[in-house]
């Protein structure tokens, strides 16, 4: 089933929306008025008469007007009777469910909650983000259904998935932050994933035309079999950079208790990660660095590689990180090339030594 109606809705409404300045629901309807969001947006909130200027209702039953998709910026307890209320709208194709406080804690009547209000939602054809997260963003609407202040929408060919919603933010944070900026394309923050799950966001994205790479963090998963079969269909078709972390002992029980999911053997993962073609990033910066890599730069149509420096030190570096990565290999230049650059470089660089590195020394003048 699309995910259409999280990343394209016609109408939202956030329940929950503030005029407090200290509450999610406030910050989220900000980001939903100042952005711009191409579609009608409703404010419910018993307690306000308008937010933003904008008229609010008592209740989610009393919007006149159709409502595709609702976002729930309250305590949990309250998030069964707003999907009853929607059951029986009629209208509502999707909900993300900001509340924590569910299965996540372990605790058991919370875990019961979270099944009654999945049952309520498979019941009425609700899909669920959530609950335990912040939602979704897509540049190309200017939605943005998320609590972090003034992230900057700028189009770009990186869509994100992340299991975090403040590493999520950093990515985002980091992409432009950049003397060159990258954009993004879509983002999402699964929470719970007690419905829409990251394999399901991974297809989506697949097929979605504005997607050219797509960046993940992840913590664990609740159905290694099931992603990793996803995974396989998507990277025949676009490139999946992974940041996965719990890769040591310590690491993995607190990404654990941070999702609720497995985090598992970190070499099992590494194994799979090579078979099924998803590129593995260590940190943010490098999930970053090899997604703007894939979705702003022609790509090499080979695996060979020259190193051009002006110092030895970073040029010992890059050749460091070649070494170890065989299936890399350096090129190797022709007799011309070769002839050239001894022409073109001082007496002193370093030409094909060895075969594909060129040390051009700190006395080369510029072209």
């Amino acid at each position: 089933m699309s995910l259409n109606s999280f990343y394209y809705p016609k109408s939202i409404a956030i329940i929950g929306a503030s005029n407090n300045p200290s509450k999610a629901g406030y910050q989220v309807a900000n980001n939903m008025m100042r952005l711009g969001f191409k579609g009608e947006v409703y404010f419910v909130n018993p307690k306000e008469d308008t937010i933003f200027g904008k008229k609010t209702y008592d209740s989610l039953s009393e919007i006149e007007g159709e409502v595709e998709l609702i976002e729930i910026s309250i305590p949990a307890k309250g998030v069964v009777s707003v999907l009853e209320e929607a059951e029986k709208r009629g209208d509502v194709k999707a909900a993300i469910i900001m509340a924590s406080g569910f299965s996540e804690t372990g605790i058991e009547e919370n875990i019961q909650m979270e099944k009654k209000m999945l049952e309520i939602a498979t019941r009425a054809g609700i899909r669920i983000f959530g609950p335990n997260c912040v939602g979704v963003m897509n540049t190309d609407n200017n939605l943005d259904t998320t609590f972090a202040p003034n992230v900057t929408q700028r189009l770009g060919g990186m869509s994100v998935i992340s299991q975090s919603g403040s590493i999520g933010s950093a990515i985002l944070m980091f992409a432009c932050d950049q003397p060159v900026p990258m954009g993004f394309s879509k983002w999402g923050h699964v929470g719970n994933m007690s419905d829409v799950s990251t394999e399901d966001i991974l297809r989506y994205y697949s097929d979605d035309e504005s997607t050219k790479v797509i960046a993940m963090y992840m913590e664990g998963m609740t159905d290694a079999r099931g992603f990793f079969e996803a995974a396989k269909e998507v990277t025949q078709k676009k490139p999946l950079i992974v940041l996965k972390v719990g890769r040591s002992e310590i690491g993995s029980v607190a990404a654990a208790s941070h999702t609720g999911s497995l985090a598992g053997a970190d070499k099992i993962f590494d194994g799979a990660f090579k078979q099924t073609g998803v590129l593995r990033a260590d940190t943010v910066e490098e999930l970053v660095d090899t997604a703007k890599a894939f979705s702003m730069v022609n790509l090499p149509k080979g695996n060979r590689v020259a190193i051009l420096t002006e110092a030895g030190g970073p040029g010992v570096i890059s050749m460091d990180e070649v070494g170890l990565h065989e299936e890399v290999q350096m090129a190797k230049f022709s007799e011309e090339t070769e002839r050239r650059l001894r022409e073109l470089l001082p007496p002193m660089a370093l030409i094909s030594h060895p075969d594909g590195y060129v040390d051009m020394t700190a006395s080369a003048d510029g072209p």
